[in-house]
């Protein structure tokens, strides 16, 4: 609704109804408790760490270890939308590097609310 001066006049009855469906398409949506939803994450985290399905990381530090072959072996961490630490290193530090191997650590609100040996299984899944 911000940007409708920026449009033609003869837009406006178009963007106001397109804005209205969005808008009644976003309230429909049911919203669900926030420690129903973390601990269901928790749980789907560490049974299946690694799905790489929540990676929308906007700025990765990179850690850049020198093994004594011709190419390092590097580590990218990150936190994505969530506020859960993404964490990305090759499959083998030696040649042929592989693939990649992308884990998802869950938010601290997430973790505290998990057992130790939770904790333990999240962080042994890690590169």
């Amino acid at each position: 609704m911000e940007r409708m001066p920026s449009l033609l006049d003869i837009d406006h009855p178009c963007a106001q109804r397109q804005i209205a469906d969005a808008r009644r398409a976003i309230e429909a949506i049911p919203e669900e408790d926030d420690h129903l939803q973390e601990t269901s994450h928790a749980h789907r985290a560490s049974a299946d760490l690694g799905s790489g399905s929540e990676v929308d990381v906007a700025q990765w530090n990179v850690l850049e270890f020198n093994t004594g072959s011709t190419t390092p072996f590097i580590i990218k961490c990150g936190a994505n939308s969530n506020s859960e630490l993404v964490i990305k290193a090759d499959a083998r530090v030696q040649e042929p590097k592989g693939g990649e191997i992308v884990r998802v650590v869950p938010r601290p609100s997430v973790l505290e609310n998990m057992s130790l040996e939770e904790i333990k299984q999240v962080f042994s899944q890690l590169p």
